[in-house]
């Protein structure tokens, strides 16, 4: 279901951002082969929610590709920025533990240092 929503999602940018003024009528919402669905509405919420669109002031029922939108389209599209996302999280989660070892090497080399210094002076 989510993977669903958000290849409509990707659909629809394209289609905010291909059509006049960057906005569509509900009733303009299309599904993954391009026919209209009828939960548009619901459909818009989550979109909104994600700042990707916003309502038109003059039209309740039309709506307004957010720059936010504009920007996601422009790099590749929904699903693109959802793959992007998650790189730049397991590139976090990989850079942190080789940043622990490295601290632990030098915490344990500094370890090794005072005891010998200290062993050394026990010695005189």
């Amino acid at each position: 279901m989510i993977t669903r929503i958000n290849v409509l999602i990707d659909v629809n940018l394209k289609f905010l951002y291909n059509s006049k003024g960057n906005s569509l009528n509900l009733k303009d919402f299309k599904d993954d082969v391009g026919n209209k669905f009828q939960d548009a509405e619901t459909f818009a919420r989550i979109m909104q929610r994600k700042e990707l669109i916003t309502p038109n002031q003059n039209n309740e029922f039309c709506y307004k590709l957010t720059e936010i939108g504009k920007k996601i389209y422009e790099n590749g599209g929904w699903l693109k920025h959802l793959e992007n996302q998650k790189e730049a999280k397991n590139k976090i989660v990989k850079i942190e533990p080789k940043k622990i070892v490295f601290y632990l090497l030098i915490i344990v080399f500094i370890f090794i240092i005072i005891l010998l210094l200290t062993k050394s002076n026990w010695g005189h």
